[in-house]
């Protein structure tokens, strides 16, 4: 066949049963692979217990950062003063005192002068020196406060400052850490402050351009804030060098300092946004310090609305600094929040931070999606989709698996609702998730049971559809409904002889539908089933075809095909049912019915004996023409004996017999019909007719055609030319002649029609009249 032909042939023939050949049922059986199923692969481990969710406030808290944390500007000139801190401080309305954490539970890691770089070892190793020693952060830690980034901004020059992305490398390492030693902890990031407004505030000279607010009573002076920003303690030049001008390039500098401020605060903002225990205040300190309009760079407040004032930065009460500012908080170094702002830290805090009274555990699931496959298995692989909910909003999920061979995974965190999962494992695993809503609380985790098989064999395809082509028998059919779980490499088609106990006759792999098939079984009731292999093995079979009766996809339209053939007209419709019923059955094979057909009157009447008269006169089979030309004489009355004579009479019996005398005339028929000398008393009684012409020699001639020795004789010829006459339409030339002879001496006419109904011309012509 050319490439892109519609039909493909067999690739591979897998084997053809010649001896104790099986039923279709018997052969189904053998050729199935059993599947594997769950119980195969052994009992499951048991489903683990879920875990209980948590609610409410933490029990613990821990603080990184710099100076402020540390409330540096509230106590003694430049020395931190941890018992004012915003986040643990035991001396303000601190958030550890808002959330009554205990003394010993406490612990501020922060560090005058740290910056971002320092995040992740300060929860590593804890804190030494400065306002005393403090343990790393604890694997039970329950809130992590963050505020770094003064230091970063704060240098000796604009090209000093932490780079964007030195920033955010630095602040994913800290996070990292937090996750690896304290994993169920909580995290409040803290928006860097406007410390653009630190300068505004306390050291800016009035202007009526650039500042037309009063300049604060803390500029300057030897206490002041201009004063005190020149010396080592202070080294933010970056921001603070001359502090008096506004000369273009010293307001460009200052600009580009809360450019950065505002960079930085993107870049906590977007990667608190991917861990799932991280909320970030969104901008509200740096909003509460900046005392403008519309954050981040509307106008300013009117002076009497800002928020955050001159009082709540750290101040001098007094020359020298010789005791604690009053109001003020402290000895001031108009850097750092006093101790009233480190209060409006805490209440800031308080507001961006999680709700604890949110007193409702969020939810989770886990549904295994359907597999799709029509018994519901799933093969090598299943998916999980996961689903949350929350009453105020969902913040994410985690999600764990308990594999079959008893290993568990890690918790994987996963912002909003879990993503697909999908498993591979074979046998049952557990799917374990929890969610987290926006205010910390852990929802009480969900197990879900996931079974996932190997690979096994195709389910049978579609059941056949045969058709006829000049090619041969073509099959058709559907793809399995299920794979198996691997794909369809090749089909085996099984071709089964018989009815009430069909014979596998032969056996051949495909590669795909549709097919030619049963190229052997012309002539017999045949059906086909197909089977589909993948990698594991072949499938099932599918169920039979309907009966055919090659080249006829149909019992009804071979038995109506040989009516037409041998019949002068159709018969009725019930005895065409009654013919059909019988040969579907078996009742009636379908070269009884041809024969049955063959030998009427009107057919075997018409072609037999004119058949044996050329057998008997020429030694030769009748040319087509001639035998239609008799067979229709003799249809329309004429005699044999009639018949016979025109033979006689005709140049080739002239030419063969004329010059012989009766006698000679008698010795040579004995020899052309009979293939023998004549006995002495039948040469006498043929010559005695012939002598005194009460018979002519075409009389007895067929005296000899028509003797019942002479019929058993040539009952093959007789045989092989009527079926070849009725099946293809003339009669055979001398090759077609000899091998249906051959089938004939083989298997009688049984054999003569198989073969016939085998052959490309039957199938041409049959095709060519349907």
């Amino acid at each position: 066949m050319g490439q892109g032909h519609l039909f493909r042939r067999g690739l591979v023939v897998v084997g053809t049963v010649v001896a104790s050949l099986a039923p279709i049922a018997a052969a189904q059986a053998g050729t199935t692979a059993p599947p594997v199923e769950a119980s195969d692969l052994g009992a499951p481990a048991p489903a683990p217990m879920p875990v209980p969710g948590r609610l409410g406030k933490p029990t613990s808290i821990v603080a990184v950062g710099d100076s402020i944390t540390q409330a540096t500007g509230t106590g003694a000139l430049s020395k931190e003063t941890p018992q004012n801190s915003w986040a643990t401080g035991a001396e303000v309305n601190s958030i550890a005192n808002r959330l009554s954490i205990p003394a010993n539970r406490r612990y501020n890691l922060s560090t005058n002068g740290d910056e971002m770089i320092d995040f992740a070892p300060q929860i590593r190793n804890g804190k030494s020196g400065g306002s005393g020693d403090v343990a790393a952060a604890p694997s039970d830690t329950g809130l992590v406060l963050v505020e770094f980034g003064g230091n970063d901004l704060c240098d000796s020059s604009i090209s000093s400052m932490t780079t964007t992305a030195n920033y955010r490398s630095r602040f994913k390492a800290g996070l990292a850490e937090v996750a690896l030693r304290a994993p169920d902890a909580l995290i409040q990031v803290m928006s860097v402050p406007d410390i653009y407004n630190l300068w505004y505030i306390r050291g800016a000279p009035q202007h009526a351009t650039y500042h037309p607010e009063p300049e604060s009573g803390q500029a300057s002076g030897i206490n002041g804030a201009r004063f005190y920003w020149g010396f080592e303690q202070f080294p933010c030049q970056s921001l603070l060098d001359n502090a008096d001008s506004y000369a273009q390039a010293d307001r460009d500098r200052r600009n580009l300092v809360r450019t950065r401020t505002k960079e930085f605060n993107q870049i906590l903002a977007e990667e608190c946004s991917k861990v799932l225990r991280c909320r970030f205040d969104d901008n509200q300190l740096f909003n509460l310090t900046s005392n403008r309009v519309t954050a981040p760079d509307g106008p300013l407040l009117p002076y009497a609305q800002w928020a955050f004032t001159d009082m709540d930065i750290s101040r001098n009460t007094s020359f020298g600094c010789p005791i604690p500012g009053l109001l003020g908080g402290g000895c001031g170094d108009h850097f750092h929040p006093s101790k009233q702002g480190q209060g409006k830290l805490a209440d800031i805090a308080t507001v961006s931070g999680y709700d604890w009274s949110d007193s409702t555990l969020p939810g989770a699931g886990a549904a295994v999606l359907a597999s799709g496959r029509p018994d519901g298995t799933h093969r090598l692989n299943a998916t999980v989709r996961f689903s949350g909910s929350d009453n105020v909003a969902l913040r994410g999920q985690e999600v764990r698996v308990h594999r079959p061979d008893a290993t568990v995974s890690q918790w994987t965190p996963h912002i909003g609702v879990a993503p697909d999962m999908t498993i591979t494992d074979l046998g049952t695993t557990y799917v374990e998730v929890r969610s987290f809503d926006v205010n910390g609380n852990r929802g009480d985790s969900v197990v879900t049971a996931v079974e996932v098989l190997p690979a096994a064999v195709p389910t049978a395809p579609g059941a056949p559809t045969i058709m006829s082509t000049t090619g041969g028998m073509v099959a058709s059919w559907s793809a399995p409904n299920d794979d198996g779980a691997s794909p369809v490499m090749s089909y085996v088609v099984r071709t089964y002889v018989g009815t009430d106990t069909p014979v596998l006759t032969e056996t051949i792999e495909v590669s795909a539908s549709p097919s030619f098939v049963g190229a052997s079984v012309g002539g017999k009731l045949a059906t086909y089933t197909v089977a589909a292999k993948n990698a594991v093995g072949e499938g099932p079979q599918s169920a039979p075809s309907a009966v055919t009766l090659a080249p006829f996809t149909q019992v009804s339209a071979f038995v109506s095909r040989q009516h037409g053939d041998f019949a002068p007209f159709m018969p009725s419709q019930l005895d065409l049912a009654s013919d059909v019923a019988a040969v579907a059955s078996g009742e009636l094979s379908p070269s009884a019915l041809t024969e049955r057909l063959r030998l009427t009157p009107w057919f075997d009447g018409a072609y037999g004996p004119s058949i044996r008269l050329y057998s008997a006169y020429f030694l030769r089979n009748p040319d087509p023409s001639g035998l239609e030309y008799w067979a229709t004489r003799r249809r329309n009355g004429t005699t044999m004996a009639a018949i016979s004579q025109n033979f006689a009479n005709s140049s080739e019996f002239r030419n063969r017999y004329g010059s012989l005398t009766n006698a000679g005339f008698v010795d040579q028929l004995y020899r052309n019909v009979f293939d023998r000398e004549p006995d002495p008393s039948g040469r006498a009684f043929y010559l005695k007719k012939l002598t005194d012409k009460t018979w002519n020699r075409g009389q007895v001639v067929l005296q000899f055609s028509e003797s019942s020795e002479y019929k058993r004789q040539t009952d093959g010829i007789v045989t092989v030319v009527e079926y070849a006459r009725a099946m293809l339409g003339k009669a055979p030339n001398a090759i077609l002649t000899t091998d249906l002879l051959v089938a004939y001496e083989v298997g009688g006419a049984q054999r003569v029609v198989e073969a016939i109904m085998s052959s490309g011309a039957y199938r041409s012509r049959v095709l060519a009249l349907s």
